[in-house]
């Protein structure tokens, strides 16, 4: 018999991007290895016990297994009327190991499921947040996985994402300030759920369903009956801006719009020179050439926000994956190509919790510039 001895969420999401490890043994007599087998990747590893104990950490495996497309948004959303909900199949992860000890004569196994969120925690607050789980949670930063915070800025791409809604689960959306609510919906797949409050220019969407109105809406959501969680969503009046885009760190997409007037520089540099031409000074007309330049263009946006927004909008600066719209102005189609790979070069921002009002500045690399070379 295998008795896990520490284990893993098994009611829960995991985050895939902290440490996963299982201690286990084995009541068999003269247990000499275990291997542990993994569905889907098919990979199988041997482990040997220290002091009649066997330790793994699944980390590194579930890193590669749940980030195959590299960050990447592979959805475009197509919102035609009240179809603003999209499944995603990249956020998550069943990950269904099988463990098998050995003695020289016999076997034992026993086979595990877990789930892990494209995600990672902070020792602050984390158990706070498993105390007060909820299987059915938003990719957003919470204190508690029951409360949290959304800017919705009118006229460009927005959505969030809500993870543990399985097949036959039933769920709505309520506007507690205007009574709103939306048609009940079921779940078709196990996947993670996009809500889209905006494609960029579709208006019919639970913005409408959900009279959201430009001050402080709480959303809840119910899942099977029964209230789940609270989303705060704050709406801004279409303006222009610079829109940013990133993966953040509760293993969804968020979105941000920068305040229009922003500093742009160009750097440039040599690649290389060639010598001129070698002859008499009478005949040379130059010393050297260059090979050509390397040239890269960045923008220093900045923006305000609020004490609710504070965690939202600083994951931006911990984000592997940033894009930026390109549009600096609101309401256009949400395209194929419309988001470009750009990289947070700096930040700075102080904060002051007595503040309703703080300030952001970031340096934003444009992608290289193309230039003429030899």
């Amino acid at each position: 018999m295998i008795i896990i001895t520490s284990n893993l969420l098994t009611n829960s999401f995991n985050p895939a991007y902290n440490d996963s490890i299982i201690t286990f043994h084995s009541t068999l007599t003269g247990t000499t290895l275990a291997e542990i087998s993994v569905v889907p990747s098919g990979n199988t590893f041997t482990v040997y016990p220290y002091n009649n104990e066997f330790r793994y950490n699944f980390k590194d495996l579930v890193k590669t297994m749940i980030n195959p497309n590299g960050f990447a948004d592979s959805i475009i959303p197509n919102l035609n009327g009240s179809l603003y909900i999209i499944d995603d199949n990249s956020l998550q992860l069943v990950f269904q190991p099988s463990i098998t000890t050995y003695t020289e004569t016999s076997g034992d196994t026993v086979s595990l499921n877990y789930k892990f969120l494209k995600s990672a925690e902070q020792l602050i607050g984390y158990k706070r947040k498993i105390d007060n789980d909820n299987s059915v949670r938003i990719l957003l930063p919470t204190v508690n996985n029951q409360d949290y915070n959304l800017t919705y800025h009118e006229g460009y791409p927005k959505d969030f994402a809500i993870a543990g809604i399985n097949s036959g689960d039933t769920y709505y959306f309520k506007n507690t300030n205007s009574g709103a609510v939306t048609q009940t919906f079921t779940g078709t797949t196990n996947e993670v759920k996009r809500i889209y409050l905006s494609d960029g220019s579709t208006n019919l969407t639970i913005v409408d369903e959900l009279s959201i109105s430009s001050n402080i809406n709480n959303i809840e959501l119910w899942v099977n009956g029964v209230f789940n969680s609270n989303i705060r969503v704050k709406k801004l009046e279409s303006q222009c801006g610079v829109l940013l885009k990133w993966f953040n760190q509760n293993g969804g997409y968020s979105y941000w719009l920068f305040e229009k007037f922003y500093k742009e520089s160009l750097k440039t540099k040599d690649l290389d020179d060639i010598n001129g031409s070698w002859d008499n000074l009478q005949n040379v007309t130059f010393i050297t050439n260059s090979l050509g330049k390397m040239a890269n263009k960045a923008l220093q946006l900045s923006s305000s926000y609020d004490q609710q927004e504070k965690e939202y909008l600083l994951d931006l600066m911990k984000s592997p994956k940033v894009e930026m719209y390109i549009h600096n102005n609101p309401f256009n189609q949400f395209l194929e190509g419309d988001f470009i790979g750009v990289k947070v070069s700096d930040g700075s921002t102080s904060f002051e919790n007595k503040s309703q009002k703080n300030k952001i500045k970031i340096t934003v690399e444009l992608p290289p510039e193309n230039t003429i070379t030899y």
